[in-house]
């Protein structure tokens, strides 16, 4: 994950607008910068825009809410009404802007927060939530919000608590850090999960009892199942019974039902038979008829449309006439509005030739008035287009007020350019583009003049304060050989009482083990061990000295305090060395880039070099002042060889206007009207359309007199075929034949009807001898009984069958019920040995890393994170100091994690002990191994360091520089480190710099 862009807006103390570019110059180039500034001024709040931004999270804070910022005051800058943060990072998945903001409505009530993430390959907004943006942020990035503060913005102070607490808050504190409280998670779930199985376990053996109870006895169980068999034997029987009594009742019933239908179907016959003949009587004889008239039917239909015909063609000739009369007036009223437009009498003959002659002379003068428009509208785009540069719009339609105003401005720009003319005197103005070249050069060559004497004089001040600090840096160096020396022989008397005080108590712990030979000294004789004759302590040991042990440990302690004191004066000394050196080099190193600076202003701003006391700005004045004239010399002579060009213009505009005018009064008195064409190829439309509508006409009446003729003739023919032939059947005529007729729908409908009262008459005969047969049959079958005595019996055996059937059920509900317990206790069976074996791998597990609390497995994760994290730890604290490792606590030390000094022969001391400068080395070497311990997973290429660095001395922290930049040019990452240290100012180049103004609020720049 790599940080690209941070902007933001009135956050805490930074009011207005802000923006910190990554991907530019200088952050792009020196990737370890420092964010300085004064207590208060608002550094932290650069890592506050940050997770703002992300997560909606500040760590002072916690989570931000509408509450926190207007209750508690909290981000919004005072007396401002919106804020934003927003960052653009780059991450696996590609590039995304995240953007938190808040702000106050016109009622000054203040909104609630709006989140947002923008892909920035397609500049569209992720469909989200604002709630769900920190969630997708975490997704994106790889690292949750705690993980995110922990490796990318490092806080010194968690982690210097986290080298002094003892191993229960140590283990707190390193499951904060890391993000790894998911193991005490596990260890309780596993603890949950084993007794969850257990209960469920507890209660499928609860369940299994419970049905067991439920069992018959097996005595019990056979005795069912014969019952069982025996009702369903006895149950059989009745059935047949009752069967048997139905199917008697049955036939008594079918027989006194077929019996009745015999008799409605006699009545039924005798209906139809009465129908039929009453419809043979009355439409028998209109039947009888229409199929009299069949053979004829054709010749009939004949007579009958041609009837028809003639009348209708009658009609329509009466239509022609009518017609063909007002087509004829038609025509001469569209003659007379031909004469009218032309003014003149026209020929009928000649209508459409005089109209084309008429057209093309109007056509003629229109489109001479076009061209007349067409060419002013050409004059008068080449007068804007040459006028447009110096603001001159022609008028709409008055060239002679464009000429006046023209002639107006060439006066005018006369005058001006002779009043530039006196002011540029000494430019060439014949080649006004070398002169505006050699003024743009004195301009550049003054600016650049004057940034390099403000850069020597700049220069030149930091050389005096860098020579007052090599004075007293060699000050200082002088006079520490001498206290070198001294610390040094104290160091030398320490070990020799040190190396006499473990003799003296080496010499006592041998004495007190000699004991038994004291008393086996015999006075005249030698001793045993020393050969001496005299044995002055022969009755008793000489005074043992108790405060011995305190006398070491107190030389000791002394010892390795002149040790320290010696070797903190030897860096120094060493430290002061290089300082001086460093000094030197910078300053010789600003004396030669004072000479090229000296260099180039010679060479550049010789012409201004012997004045005593130049004043550069005065001097950049005036040139710019010569460049505007000049440029204002150009615009107005081009504007005056324009206008030389204008005049004519306007001129031949005023002529075209002239010309125009004399074509319309001409064409006017020829034609009114809008169109000409549309106008003359109505009138020949309409005239042409009249004439051939007249002919048309005539061309229909000679057909309809044909038509007539004919009609009449086939009449004739048809009336000498039919009457003899009709005459001969008994008809009076042809039309006392066609009156005969019947429509054919009627004729079928009629035909349809006798057919249905025939086929009904016979239906009804069929059904009735049917029932009469079935009535024999079914008497034949009938018993002795009467149909009370059978339904009598028949119902006695349903009570029977009732009884039985009760009894019946009850035995199967008791067989049933076993059978299904037997069932249910088989699978609780399987279910009883399935959770037995899983509850036995729960079992196992809690037994290995669960209990209520899940402290167990937390434990032993976070002494296996704690060894990784030491482990990486040492790593980056060997590239900052090779004094130290950092080690976990042994049993019988103090619970706070250990310094091993490499320097003391590995001795091991607690962390308590170190001082603040060591302290913030050790913590710091853990805040990056905690970023390289995340960096396994997600790719970190942004880092803040937050303070610290006023601990260090001034060798230490150069050393402590010079490993983030190697850790920055091995890793490529990007560094900012926050800190108000004057010499971490000067170490590094590159600064985000706040700055405090006297109204509370801050600015904020790069340098």
């Amino acid at each position: 994950m790599k940080i690209r862009k941070i902007r933001f807006k009135n956050i805490n103390s930074l009011r207005g607008e802000h923006e910190v570019d990554f991907t530019k110059s200088p952050l792009q180039e020196s990737r370890l910068f420092a964010i300085t500034g004064p207590t208060g001024s608002g550094k932290s709040t650069f890592l506050d825009v940050i997770s703002l931004a992300l997560f909606s999270q500040v760590p002072r804070l916690g989570k931000i809410t509408k509450k926190i910022v207007l209750e508690g005051g909290a981000l919004l800058t005072r007396n401002t009404e919106d804020a934003y943060a927003s960052v653009e990072y780059e991450c696996s998945k590609g590039v995304f802007r995240s953007t938190w903001k808040i702000s106050t409505s016109r009622n000054k009530t203040l909104r609630d927060y709006e989140m947002e993430i923008t892909e920035l390959a397609s500049s569209k907004n992720l469909d989200l939530k604002k709630s769900a943006v920190p969630t997708k942020n975490e997704e994106l990035i790889g690292l949750t919000y705690d993980q995110f503060i922990k490796s990318i913005l490092l806080a010194q102070g968690d982690f210097a608590k986290f080298l002094q607490v003892n191993k229960s808050e140590r283990g707190e504190l390193l499951e904060k850090i890391t993000g790894t409280g998911i193991y005490r998670i596990l260890g309780k779930k596993a603890f949950e999960k084993k007794n969850l199985f257990a209960k469920a376990l507890e209660e499928l053996r609860k369940e299994e009892s419970f049905h067991q109870e439920l069992l018959m006895e097996a005595h019990d169980f056979d005795e069912s199942q014969k019952r069982n068999k025996e009702l369903a034997r006895l149950f059989e029987e009745k059935e047949i019974n009752r069967k048997r009594l139905e199917d008697k009742l049955k036939v008594r019933l079918e027989v006194s039902n077929l019996e009745k239908s015999s008799q409605e179907k006699q009545e039924e016959l005798k209906g139809k038979k009465l129908s039929l003949a009453d419809f043979e009587d009355l439409e028998g004889l209109k039947i009888k008829a229409h199929e009299a008239t069949s053979p004829f039917a054709e010749k009939l239909g004949d007579w009958s449309k041609n009837i028809e015909k003639l009348t209708i063609v009658n009609k329509e000739t009466e239509g022609l006439n009518k017609d063909k009369e007002a087509n004829q007036s038609k025509r001469g009223e569209l003659l007379k509005e031909v004469s009218s437009l032309l003014k003149i009498e026209v020929d009928p003959q000649k209508v459409k030739a005089s109209l084309a002659v008429f057209q093309n002379q109007v056509i003629k003068l229109q489109r001479q008035i076009d061209e007349k428009k067409a060419d002013y509208r050409g004059e008068k785009a080449a007068l804007s287009a040459r006028a447009e540069d110096w603001g001159f719009t022609p008028s709409a339609s008055d060239p002679e007020l464009d000429l006046n105003t023209l002639e107006a401005l060439r006066t005018e720009v006369r005058v001006e350019l002779r009043d530039l003319e006196v002011k540029l005197k000494g430019l060439s103005l014949e080649n006004t583009g070398e002169a505006s070249l050699r003024l743009d050069s004195e301009l550049k060559a003054l600016q650049r003049g004057e940034q390099w004497s403000e850069q020597v004089e700049k220069i030149q001040k930091n050389i005096g304060q860098e020579r007052a600090v090599l004075t007293e840096k060699v000050a200082l160096e002088g006079a520490l050989p001498a206290r070198i020396e001294k610390l040094r022989s104290e160091k030398e008397k320490e070990e020799l009482r040190v190396t006499a005080l473990l003799l003296e108590l080496e010499n006592q712990k041998l004495r007190a083990s000699l004991e038994e030979k004291r008393a086996e000294l015999q006075e005249g004789e030698p001793c045993s061990l020393c050969g001496s004759m005299e044995h002055p302590w022969a009755s008793h040991a000489p005074e043992a000295d108790n405060k011995l042990n305190q006398k070491l440990l107190e030389a000791k302690k002394k010892l390795q305090l002149s040790s320290e004191n010696q070797i903190s004066a030897e860096e120094q000394y060493k430290s002061l060395g290089k300082a001086k050196e460093d000094l030197a080099k910078r300053i010789k190193s600003h004396q030669d880039e004072i000479e090229d600076l000296q260099q180039k202003l010679k060479s550049e701003c010789q012409q201004w070099l012997g004045e005593e006391l130049i004043i550069w700005q005065e001097l950049i004045n005036q040139v710019q002042v010569q460049r505007e004239s000049l440029k204002t010399f150009i615009h107005l002579d081009k504007k005056a060889k324009d206008l030389e060009i204008c005049l004519p213009i306007a001129r031949l505009m005023i002529k075209i206007v002239k010309e125009g005018k004399q074509l319309k009064i001409k064409k006017e008195a020829l034609f009114l009207g809008e169109d000409i064409s549309k106008t003359c190829g109505t009138l020949n439309d309409s005239w042409l359309g009249i004439n051939h509508q007249l002919q048309s006409l005539q061309d229909q009446f000679i057909k309809k007199a044909d038509e007539l003729k004919t009609l009449n003739e086939a009449q004739r023919i048809l009336a000498n075929d039919l009457i003899p032939n009709l005459k001969e059947k008994g008809f009076a005529g042809i039309d006392d034949a066609i009156s005969k007729r019947l429509p054919e729908e009627k004729y079928h409908q009629l035909n349809l009807e006798l057919g249905k009262l025939k086929d009904a008459f016979k239906t009804k005969e069929t059904e009735l001898n049917s029932l009469q047969e079935r009535l024999l049959e079914q008497k034949g079958k009938l018993s002795a009984e009467s149909f009370e005595e059978l339904k009598v019996k028949k119902e006695g055996v349903t009570n029977e069958i009732t009884e039985i059937r009760e009894s019946w059920e009850e035995v199967k509900r008791l067989l049933k019920n076993h059978d299904e317990n037997l069932l249910k206790l088989e699978g609780l069976k399987g279910r009883i040995t399935t959770e037995e074996k899983t509850g036995r791998k729960w079992e196992l597990l809690n037994q290995l890393i669960g209990d209520a609390n899940g402290k167990r497995f937390n434990d032993f994760a976070q002494d296996l994170t704690l060894q990784q994290l030491l482990a990486l730890a040492n790593i980056r604290l060997a590239q900052l100091i090779d004094r130290y490792q950092i080690a976990s606590p042994r049993p019988e030390e103090d619970d706070s994690l250990v310094a091993v000094d490499n320097h003391m022969g590995g001795q091991r001391r607690s962390v308590k002990t170190l001082s603040g400068g060591e302290t913030f080395i050790l913590s710091l070497s853990l805040a990056l191994a905690l970023s390289d311990l995340a960096a396994k997973n997600v790719e970190i290429n942004s880092l803040f360091i937050d303070e610290g660095f006023g601990t260090l001395d001034s060798e230490t922290l150069d050393q402590t520089i010079d490993t983030l930049e190697k850790f920055q040019s091995e890793s490529s990452k990007t560094i900012g480190i926050i800190s108000h240290v004057e010499a971490l100012k000067e170490r590094i180049g590159t600064q985000i710099q706040l700055e405090r103004n006297g109204q509370g609020y801050s600015s904020l720049k790069v340098v």
